[in-house]
């Protein structure tokens, strides 16, 4: 079973991504401490070489995310290959989307992952989401086991070495908007994510 570090304000088991931040709310989480013993025996994970094709490629897609996030003005966290975009919204409402590398497709490309979560999955809204993914060139709905409730969320992945700063832009506009309107629906209004 993978590690996992519990979040202290919403209670989420994030599995450990090394990354300081709840990928449900947002909080900062403690550090990850090793277990007892493990200090002196532990070896780090090595860094990409200098130059290789993982590290250039990672460099890439954080220079186009900040940029992107710089330009519109979101709030940006950012912690080894993961990227949180708290993207503002008309109304003073936010919709926080976690972008993040590491998935492979079936032939060994590394995607890039968008994701963020709605809110609590229901059957009533299940059809006209099916609907939905089959218009959208940008994002699609899934439902996902967010803490122990199924929620929505609204996902796109793209090929890493494909992911320019428009289409980075892009998919990061029509996630965050599609999700909040779903959110807007089936919260009553209220901005959780």
């Amino acid at each position: 079973m993978p590690k996992t570090r519990v979040c202290p304000k919403c209670h989420y088991r994030n599995i450990v991504v090394h990354c300081g931040f709840c990928l449900q709310c947002g909080n900062d989480l403690p550090p990850l401490d090793p277990p007892p013993g493990d200090a002196e025996t532990a070896q780090p994970t090595p860094p990409a070489a200098a130059g290789s094709r993982h590290d250039l490629r990672t460099r890439k897609l954080d220079r186009a995310i900040r940029l992107v996030a710089s330009q519109a003005g979101f709030a940006l966290r950012t912690a080894d290959r993961r990227w949180q975009v708290g993207v503002r919204l008309r109304g003073g409402r936010r919709q926080h989307v976690l972008l993040a590398l590491g998935e492979k497709d079936r032939e060994g490309e590394e995607m890039l992952r968008f994701l963020t979560v709605c809110g609590p999955a229901s059957a009533p809204h299940a059809l006209a989401l099916l609907k939905f993914n089959g218009r959208s060139p940008y994002c699609s709905f899934a439902v996902r086991t967010v803490g122990k409730h199924e929620a929505f969320v609204a996902t796109a992945t793209l090929p890493a070495d494909c992911a320019d700063r428009e289409i980075i832009r892009k998919t990061l506009l029509s996630i965050a908007h599609h999700a909040d309107a779903l959110e807007r629906k089936i919260l009553a209004g209220r901005d959780q994510h």
